[in-house]
This record gives C-alpha cells, structure tokens and sequence, in this order.
C-alpha cells in the first residue's frame, strides 16, 4: 500500500486580521470604551487603523452583529446593542439558529420558517451558524466570491502562496499564504479558482489533511482535471481525491469571472441548505 507523503508540521497560524479588530472591539465595548446605543468605529477609520480592506472591517463587525454585541443601521452605521452586557459573558455569542431562507410568495416550509423569512426581508438581521470560505489562488473571480460571501455572512479568506501576489489581494482581501493557515474546520468551504497554478497539489493536500466541510476546483469537465494527477503525486490515496469537486457551482451558464463567483456560492449555499438550487422548491 502507498503511503500517505507526511504534512510537515507548522507553527500555529496567527490570528486572522478581521479576528483581532473584533476581539479590540469586544474588549472596549467590555471596558465601557463603547456604551449601548453608542457608534462603533466607521468602517474608513477601522481600516485606517489596522490597514486592512474594507472586506476585513466588516467581517468583523458582522461577528459582533451575530453574537448581539451590534447592530447596523441602515446609512448610519454600526452601534453597541441595548443587550451587549447581556452577550458579553458567552465567548460564542447568544444561541444560533439556522439560517432563514427566502422563498418565492406562499412557498414556506413552516410558519417559523416563513415568518422569520420574512422578517429578514424586510430588513431584521439573519442569524447564521458560523461558516468559513476560502478561495485559493488571487484573481478577478477570486475577488468577487470572496466579497459576495462576506456579504452572505461567511468568514472569507483567500489563500495565496505567492508573496507578490498576496501583497496586491491585501488590498481587498484577508491573505495567509497556505491552506494550513487559514483555520479550516468542518464548517469551512475551499474553493480553488485556478487549476492552472503549479501550488495546486499541495494546497489541497493541506486542506484535504484539515476537516473541511467541502473542497471543489473549478474548471471545465469537458478537460482533464490536473489536481488528481498532483495528488497522486503526493502520495494522497484515491479516496481522498474523490472528495475534491469538479465542476462546482450551478449551471446557470456563467461567463464572466462575477457570474462564475455568484453559480459557485449559490452553488454552495444550496449545498449547505440541502436544496437542489435552481427554480423548484
């Protein structure tokens, strides 16, 4: 039987930027620094600060917003909530339920369900579980998953070995330069955007090592997929790369690196939600 190539060992990954903006302003809203109803700092004097993309500011205010330390306000901004005191004892935040799905008019699967649908409809904040997204490898598609699922309240990350690189993402995206930094768990989505990159194979290799929930390439499947070859290389058994997914997202015929972004997260939503995706419900 092959053996399995050993993942070298690493030093423990440090805290991801948008992490320690929030645990600063966990920390002041703790201190009394910001009281309940009082602002919390606009997103350009955050990113002035820490010197992070607009991307990291609000992934960090939409931690505090899911554990009840703050809420936004449309045009205004971000404020302590009137229960901050309340959530601050519980590190993980206030009890999370699942995340609330718009249907088409009538279409509900329960009252709850309808009604909480509803009401983020018109404007209430949607609790989620806690979930991750990285993208692996710079680019233009890379760039709009990322700040799509942001805005779908996911953890995003961008894995970019390259130091030239990585120094432009920085402009508007979270960067480690491996996959073993990236804090991937079972909640955790990776999603490759250039099958082309000679990393390839050792990137998955890592994110195959970690428990990630879901691990896909994108790529045409009318042409061979280059990651199988890779990781046979590696010594990764064949039970292993059948986990890696290719093609990915929904076939809604996308061309463009926005519209390949939008099939691939919707794709992955679906996943999540167990829905088909698509027009029936």
């Amino acid at each position: 039987m092959q053996e399995v190539a050993p993942v070298p060992p690493r030093d423990e990954p440090k805290p991801l930027k948008y992490r320690r903006i929030a645990d600063d302003l966990r920390s002041g809203i703790a201190r009394g620094e910001y009281r309940p109803g009082g602002a919390l700092p606009g997103e350009n004097d955050l990113m002035a600060r820490y010197k992070v993309a607009r991307m990291t500011v609000r992934q960090a205010l939409a931690e505090l917003q899911r554990e009840g330390l703050a809420v936004a306000r449309r045009g205004s901004g971000v404020y302590v909530s009137a229960g901050a005191a309340t959530a601050l004892p519980s590190p993980s935040g206030p009890d999370v339920v699942g995340p609330a799905e718009v249907h088409a008019e009538g279409d509900t699967d329960g009252d709850t369900e309808g009604d909480t649908a509803c009401d983020v409809a018109h404007g209430a904040p949607a609790a989620a579980p806690p979930r991750s997204l990285v993208a692996v490898f710079a680019g233009e598609t890379a760039r709009h998953l990322l700040t799509f699922g942001a805005a779908c309240g996911f953890r995003a990350v961008l894995v970019e070995p390259d130091g030239e690189r990585a120094a432009e993402a920085r402009a508007w995206a979270d960067v480690v330069s491996s996959a073993a930094d990236a804090a991937l768990d079972a909640a955790c989505d990776v999603v490759v955007t250039d099958h082309h990159r000679d990393e390839l194979g050792l990137v998955l290799r890592d994110a195959l090592a970690a428990t990630t929930r879901w691990i896909g390439v994108m790529g045409n499947p009318r042409h061979p997929a280059p990651h199988r070859e890779q990781l046979a290389a590696l010594g990764v058994p064949k039970k292993q790369i059948d986990r890696v997914r290719r093609p990915i997202g929904l076939n809604i015929g996308s061309r463009t690196p926005a519209e390949i972004a939008i099939s691939t997260l919707a794709g992955l939503i679906a996943d999540r939600n167990g829905r088909p995706g698509g027009f029936r419900f």
